[in-house]
């Protein structure tokens, strides 16, 4: 799998996720972020599979049994 940059699409979720960071937002469009964000990623990551391990961190923030609720960034 070789890598061929993001998508416009992947630019334009994380600006509307900007505007609308709520769960209902996510789950509708958690489809799209696999696709357009997460796959491209992946194959970012097996490109660069011999310049050292690289992880990607989940996208969303597990605010159950905290007192800070907001998002990790914004």
């Amino acid at each position: 799998m070789a890598f061929h940059g993001f998508d416009t699409d992947a630019f334009r979720f994380y600006e509307e996720l900007t505007a609308d960071n709520t769960r209902a937002f996510w789950l509708a469009n958690k489809p799209r972020w696999e696709s357009s964000v997460r796959a491209p990623m992946n194959e970012l990551l097996t490109a660069l599979d011999e310049v050292g391990p690289f992880h990607v961190f989940r996208p969303n923030r597990d605010v159950r049994f905290g007192a800070d609720k907001r998002p990790y960034k914004d």
